[in-house]
């Protein structure tokens, strides 16, 4: 295999298209065809939810049952809505790819290639998981991974700002100033088209996560303790979900930031006056943080993650002792 084809290996442009294709939002292809697959599938996730609810409604099935309805009730609902809003930032989802797959038509340095494989090791790794995910979880990681690997290639070449004369530097200033501001944008982008979707699945995971937890205590007290291992695998799956757009968030707002760090460990003492001033400027806009969030609410973060696992741990602690209180009384 030559080195060009295990390079394309890494570049998730085809994955992606996998997976969005189906569903009609694949932002390359705008058609009538497209538009028919996206009502299909939302014509069938419409069903799913009608005829879910429906049951719910009538009262059919025990407890242990009602639950795992609810679950699908919210599956069926957030699948939808995702779909929806990927649509409606078409342009912007459009853009992002095209950047992604314009970097790795264009970069050859094999310092800076190696940096974009590492980072497309996550997303193939939760590419091959899909069966857990869902397509928004996959797109905004891979795309965010692909912003935090330019964003360390910019560092680099921060870091080795060098030239012969004034204009020389100068231009290389300018340059990486230019394309600091792009890749915030696209950074702003991403946050912009997806934090609605992230609200929303963050909401429904934690709504999800209560009722397994219900449903976990139950069955256990019920019927033993295999009968807990199906939504123990429901809340794994749930929390997965929710880690996927912390990690993201928080590794790209740590190399948003990483930009300041550059900036100052370059040269910037032997530039003329006028330049190291330029170079101040980089490190004042680079030292604002950018955060992924769920709806300008909740940066998604590693220490959000934390606090979710907190706060789950405590609900099933004392859940756990309410019905260990309702059992023994009978």
């Amino acid at each position: 295999m030559s080195e060009e084809k295990l390079d394309q290996n890494y570049n998730p442009i085809k994955k992606l298209k996998n997976i969005l294709w189906p569903l009609g939002v694949w932002p390359f292809s705008d058609n009538y065809f497209s538009t028919l697959r996206t009502i299909i599938f939302l014509l069938i996730q419409m069903l799913l939810v009608i005829s879910v609810g429906k049951v719910i409604i009538l009262g059919y099935g025990n407890a242990d049952e009602v639950v795992d309805l609810l679950l699908y009730l919210q599956c069926g609902t957030i699948a939808a809505i995702k779909v929806i809003f990927i649509q409606y930032y078409r342009r912007n989802v459009l853009q992002i790819i095209s950047l992604i797959n314009e970097d790795w038509s264009t970069i050859k340095d094999e310092s800076f290639l190696e940096i974009m494989k590492s980072y497309a090791l996550y997303g193939n790794f939760v590419y091959k998981a899909q069966l857990i995910v869902m397509c928004s979880e996959i797109l905004v990681l891979a795309i965010a991974m692909h912003l935090c690997g330019q964003f360390d290639i910019l560092c680099e070449e921060i870091c080795n700002i060098k030239g012969q004369n004034y204009q020389d530097i100068r231009i290389q200033i300018v340059n990486f100033s230019q394309k600091h501001q792009y890749l915030l944008k696209k950074a702003t982008d991403l946050e912009e088209t997806f934090r609605l979707i992230i609200m929303l699945q963050v909401a429904i995971n934690i709504s999800g996560l209560s009722l397994l937890g219900i449903q976990t205590i139950i069955n256990s007290k019920e019927n033993g303790i295999f009968a807990a291992i199906k939504p123990l695998i429901g809340i794994q799956i749930l929390l997965v979900q929710i880690f996927l757009y912390c990690i993201a968030g928080d590794l790209l707002s740590s190399k948003v930031q990483f930009i300041a760090n550059a900036s100052y460990e370059s040269k910037w003492f032997e530039f003329p006056k006028k330049l190291s001033k330029d170079v101040f400027f980089i490190m004042l806009k680079a030292g604002k943080s950018f955060n992924l969030s769920a709806g300008k609410l909740v940066p998604m973060n590693l220490s959000t993650f934390t606090r979710i696992l907190k706060i789950c741990v405590s609900y099933f602690s004392v859940l756990r002792l309410i019905m260990d209180e309702r059992y023994n009384s009978k």
